[in-house]
């Protein structure tokens, strides 16, 4: 301890040591925070640079291809509305100044040509981000963005301009002249100033704050001292140092002095108990022994009793469960049935009772097997905890698609809509679940449809199989899928229609069904001439022996 804090009491000692730790603790963070918040403005007036001089660039491109001085000054107009811009200099690219906005500083003289070609051989080269090479020179007044003009745009959207990693096709561009905007440092240290002079506050306010509270600390911590010192004082035990720690030293020895004549005290009284209580001890050995066989009793009986209790909540919540799920599944199963089997029935009589042409009596035996579908759905869903009996099986690809053009026949005749087809004699069968196969060809049926322009159109159908691979393609002459929507058609909710023609499910759907088979789907599209999704699918063990036995 220093000597100059000796004299003093605890409470102001306490004090002294807060003082000087908040003390250093705020210089600390303040030194801290100053640097953070000066590379902070420091790596923003950076960007803002690097953003103008992008900005720049690209406006002036046919202006300099054109060496237009008067269109030159309305493209660099708005750059020089910035604030922080000093100078703007255009030069073409064998370094004649084009345009100079005037000022101080000659910069048309050292133009970076070698550093901006540093990320590569060609003009137009990016740096590592992805972004058009920009780079500045700076003194102890100004920094200098340079940047290339090339003879095509390095962004094709307005959001490229400002996040990183979304530029254009930049390289491979001719240079056909180069930018500097000259930015002035001055605002970059009003506001660094600005920042030291708000921490300066904020560290002296924290310094006062933590004045206070450490005088409330030491107060509140030379308090039981104080008290534990007039206590001493009030047994009669001389107390003469003016410091409480100084005071309970002075009083040590006092207490040690009655505490040996207790102690002796106290060593009378335990010789004459520790018979007593070895007695005491041997009763109550007894006793626990006793409560020990007791407890494990209890805890034995307890531990069976909570097992049942489990056991029987598990049955009542799976029990509670099985009924809610049940009088779900009855109801849903009651709600569809009815309708589908009346639908069903009619059905049935029509095709008994009446001579239909063998196109209408098609339509109606699909539609009976399409309701009968239905009702298995409802089946499945009555029986949903139960394990399921939809399995795969050898599916008839060419049956499949038959069916699904049936379905779709009236549809198309009423959109004067012809289809052709193209079926592969080496596509057979492949291992899949039925219905969710027709489901994929009717969903791109569907779609393809759905693009066709009200005067009609054409769809074709083809299979082909190679290398254990079936390929169904559903090809449309509709009006495409543009560019940009390509990555997203199978998002889910995603769609081009309107809300009230489409939910943006049906391609996800059938993503889901062909990843799920092993398979996967494509799509190839141009606007205005039409779209052609391509289902593979594999064939399966079978369709791999029976054509390897038709090759030998």
């Amino acid at each position: 301890m220093p000597a100059e804090l000796r004299g003093l009491t605890f409470r102001t000692r306490v004090l002294a040591y807060l003082l000087a730790f908040i003390l250093l603790l705020t210089l600390a963070l303040g030194t801290v925070l100053v640097r953070s918040q000066q590379a902070s403005l420091r790596m923003q007036f950076e960007d803002e640079g690097r953003t103008l001089a992008h900005l720049l660039a690209n406006s002036v491109r046919l202006d300099v291809f054109a060496s237009d001085h008067e269109a030159l000054l309305r493209s660099v107009a708005p750059v020089l509305q910035n604030r922080n811009v000093e100078q703007v200099v255009v030069l073409d690219a064998t370094g004649e100044v084009l345009m100079n906005t005037g000022g101080s500083h000659d910069v048309s003289e050292r133009v970076p040509v070698a550093e901006m070609a540093a990320a590569g051989d060609a003009p137009g080269a990016r740096d590592p981000r992805g972004l058009p090479r920009v780079v500045w020179q700076e003194d102890g007044e100004r920094i200098v963005f340079w940047r290339e003009v090339l003879d095509r745009l390095a962004y094709e959207t307005p959001e490229e301009l400002y996040f990183e990693g979304l530029g254009g096709s930049g390289g491979g561009a001719s240079v056909l002249g180069y930018v500097a905007v000259v930015l002035s440092k001055e605002r970059l240290r009003r506001e660094t100033a600005s920042v030291v002079r708000r921490m300066a506050a904020v560290g002296g306010g924290f310094f006062l704050l933590g004045g206070v509270l450490a005088f409330l600390v030491s107060r509140e911590a030379a308090r039981p001292l104080a008290r534990l010192v007039e206590a001493f004082r009030d047994q009669g035990i001389t107390v003469e140092s003016q410091d409480e720690l100084g005071a309970l030293r002075d009083t040590f020895t006092s207490l040690v002095t009655r505490l040996e004549r207790a102690f002796a005290t106290i060593q009378e009284l335990k010789e004459g108990l520790e018979q007593k209580v070895a007695e005491r001890t041997r009763e109550l050995a007894r006793a626990n022994e006793e409560l020990r066989r007791a407890r494990d009793l209890l805890e034995e009986r307890v531990r069976e009793r909570t097992a049942q209790l489990e056991a029987m909540h598990r049955h009542l919540r799976q029990t509670e469960k099985l009924s809610a799920v049940g009088k779900l599944a009855a109801s849903l199963a009651h709600e569809i049935n009815n309708p589908v089997f009346g639908v069903r029935n009619v059905l049935q009589e029509l095709q008994r009772k009446l001579d239909l042409d063998p196109e209408d009596a098609e339509l109606v035996a699909l539609s009976i097997e399409e309701c009968n579908r239905i009702a298995k759905l409802v089946r499945s869903l009555r029986e949903f905890n139960r394990p399921s009996s939809e399995v795969p099986a050898w599916v008839d690809v060419h049956s499949s698609i038959g069916a699904m053009l049936t379905l779709c026949r009236k549809r198309f005749s009423r959109q004067r809509i012809r289809v052709e087809t193209s079926y592969s004699p080496e596509v057979g069968r492949v291992f899949a679940i039925e219905d969710q196969l027709k489901q994929v060809i009717l969903n791109l049926l569907t779609n393809a449809a759905e693009a066709l322009p009200e005067e009609g159109g054409t769809i074709r159908v083809s299979t082909s199989a190679s290398n254990g691979v079936v390929r169904i393609r559903v090809e449309d002459t509709g009006c495409g899928i543009p560019e940009e929507n390509l990555e997203r058609i199978f998002e889910p909710f995603f769609t081009t229609k309107s809300a009230a023609s489409g939910t943006g499910l049906g391609l996800s759907v059938c993503y889901g069904i062909v990843e799920r088979h092993g398979g996967r789907i494509q799509v190839e599209s141009r606007v205005g001439e039409g779209t052609a999704f391509t289902v593979e699918l594999p064939i399966g063990e079978e369709g791999n022996e029976r054509k390897g036995s038709a090759g030998g």
